[in-house]
């Protein structure tokens, strides 16, 4: 771990580690309870790492490029890279992380990425901005990956709960992965919804993630057990959405992605990787997504 900045007014407390930049305790004040996963390490040891320069697994964790083999775990490095402090005034952290010989060996890019958490009222901001400062392209992918309590109330079951979304259709379509984290897209199946909602499931993460294609997601959250609203996750406009808890454990993950695993037999170049996003030399990608607490 690193130092946390914290960022705080009446409604909530947020902390965010230098390691990572990541995002690691939401308390909401009014309600006198965490929200956060807490990263017991029994379950999953993270809050809400940030996923980056790839989201998801390689194909037996390599790709190619320019002729050349490379090796990366799941989603990158990001999440294990110490970032500087850029900036931080009274309702904003920016984080900063740049290449260097040590991301270059497993990623021949120059690039700059900036993190920003920002805290107004109830909602808390994450917003990227990735530079490209080579002179050739840059291929990338990037994602969130923020973990909530569920249950979040005392004598409660996680199968009280129910998600909710907004998307494109009433009967969103998703696929799954394997063990080793690769997508399978002949398992497409229809996430059925009612109003939008879905009942949480005791069992319905022992297949691993759910990977909503498409941009059919807008926002996603939780509904408490008497139908109240628990948070909301906005993300209008991202192309990949994932929904995903470890097996038994008390959180789900709502993760919105510019990007995707690689799918099983995938045996393409980095340039072709689903979901890649390319920038030009000079060239700034943006992207943002809200958490509200209700």
């Amino acid at each position: 771990m690193g130092e946390r900045r914290i960022l705080e007014n009446d409604k909530i407390r947020v902390e965010i580690d230098d390691l990572g930049a990541e995002l690691s305790r939401i308390y909401d004040k009014e309600k006198e309870r965490e929200v956060l996963w807490d990263a017991d390490p029994r379950y999953w040891g993270r809050h809400a790492c940030i996923l980056f320069p790839i989201v998801g697994a390689l194909n037996q964790d390599t790709y190619h490029y320019e002729g050349k083999e490379y090796t990366m775990k799941q989603h990158g490095f990001a999440r294990n890279r110490p970032f500087q402090l850029e900036k931080q005034t009274a309702d904003s952290v920016t984080h900063k992380l740049v290449w260097d010989e040590e991301t270059y060996a497993v990623y021949p890019f120059r690039f700059a990425l900036y993190v920003t958490h920002t805290v107004s009222e109830k909602k808390i901001q994450v917003s990227w901005r990735v530079e490209n400062l080579q002179e050739k392209e840059l291929y990338f992918s990037i994602g969130g990956h923020p973990a909530f309590r569920v249950p979040v109330l005392q004598d409660t079951a996680f199968e009280d709960y129910s998600l909710v979304f907004q998307c494109k259709d009433d009967e969103p379509r998703c696929i799954r992965i394997n063990e080793p984290g690769l997508a399978l897209p002949e398992s497409e199946m229809t996430m059925r919804l009612q109003d939008g909602r879905k009942k949480v499931e005791k069992d319905m993460f022992q297949e691993g993630v759910y990977i909503f294609e498409h941009g059919q997601i807008e926002s996603a959250g939780f509904l408490m057990p008497d139908g109240s609203p628990y948070l909301t996750l906005e993300c209008k406009g991202f192309p990949y959405f994932g929904v995903w808890a470890a097996k038994g454990a008390p959180f789900i993950c709502l993760e919105p992605w510019y990007g995707r695993t690689d799918a099983v037999g995938f045996s393409g170049t980095l340039e072709e990787r689903e979901g890649g996003n390319c920038l030009k030399a000079g060239q700034t990608f943006e992207a943002s997504y809200q958490i509200m607490l209700a």
